[in-house]
């Protein structure tokens, strides 16, 4: 099983990100509300700010961060590298992922942050505020789709850096081309 996880809702990837958290002896960063079904119908973050940069536990990455770990701290001079091996990371051949681990890492030694499978991050859809100058956003506050970031192995061979974007979905969507991508902050 060297593929990535995929058709994973975002509430699985909380629920995944809690268990990873108990696991490592952590307080998770989320606590999930369910609906009368029993099913995942929202989810908390349990730091006492509110913000899951102070959570101690594993959770959603953020678009933010996502971006900037695919991208590796560059800028132009990374992308023009990181175009060169971009069809390998959305095409496969037959619309499948591919093993992780198999295209070259980024500068930092991240592999498939971009291509294989979409990643859910931790933030809501939506316009941040204008004006505002964030150097670490964790998305709009309100708004009831999640963010996906990257591409998938299913998008197709024609993609290129232009296309390498964000799209949101209903988090309780799961699907053969979404995963995640599981973070934890430094807490002092």
């Amino acid at each position: 099983l060297r593929h990535p996880a995929e058709n994973l809702t975002w509430y699985d990837g909380v629920e995944a990100a809690n268990a990873l958290s108990k696991l490592k002896g952590l307080k998770p960063c989320y606590e999930i509300s369910k609906d009368a079904s029993g099913r995942p119908s929202g989810a908390k973050v349990t730091s006492e700010s509110g913000s899951v940069y102070d959570c101690e536990g594993y959770r959603h990455a953020t678009e933010a961060e996502l971006r900037y770990a695919a991208l590796a701290g560059s800028d132009v001079a990374y992308l023009s590298s990181l175009e060169q091996h971009l069809p390998r990371a959305i095409s496969s051949g037959g619309g499948r992922t591919y093993a992780v681990g198999t295209t070259k890492p980024n500068p930092w030694g991240f592999y498939n942050l971009i291509g294989n499978v979409w990643k859910w991050t931790h933030d809501l859809w939506g316009d941040l505020p204008a004006g505002s100058a964030f150097s670490d956003p964790e998305g709009t506050a309100t708004g009831s789709e999640r963010v996906l970031f990257g591409l998938s192995a299913k998008d197709g061979g024609d993609s290129s850096l232009s296309d390498v974007c964000s799209t949101a979905a209903d988090p309780g969507k799961c699907g053969r081309s979404i995963g995640v991508r599981l973070a934890r902050s430094l807490v002092k």
